[in-house]
């Protein structure tokens, strides 16, 4: 799932993901962000379960971060990756090398990554 903040040129910016694969969790992000915290005390609570909810993406693409600190979304199913850290690791890179801030938009298409 892709994180996006809410960037001093008043739009939208991708800058992090969130990876699971329903027994491990990351996240990972370009920079420093204000809901990067939020996205870490969520995997930290998570750490100690067994087992993530199936669900577990879905609500915390629908869940209380604000408006103004950012967004999140869309969520991608991969197997290409071993690991979480190797698809975090990729989505991150992608958003560096692949978003054009200026013009709003992927160069790249996520999806060369699924």
């Amino acid at each position: 799932m892709i994180e996006w903040t809410y960037g001093p040129q008043e739009h939208y910016r991708p800058v992090g993901v969130w990876v699971d694969d329903g027994a491990n969790m990351t996240v990972a992000f370009t920079s420093p962000v204000a809901s990067g915290g939020h996205a870490r005390d969520v995997m930290a609570r998570m750490q100690g379960e067994a087992v993530i909810p199936r669900d577990f993406l879905e609500f915390h693409v629908t869940d209380t971060l604000p408006p103004q600190m950012g967004d999140r979304g869309p969520i991608y199913d991969t197997d290409r990756y071993k690991t979480v850290a190797q698809c975090a690791d990729a989505v991150v890179r992608h958003i560096r090398e692949s978003w054009d801030n200026d013009a709003r938009r992927w160069t790249k298409d996520l999806a060369v990554l699924t």
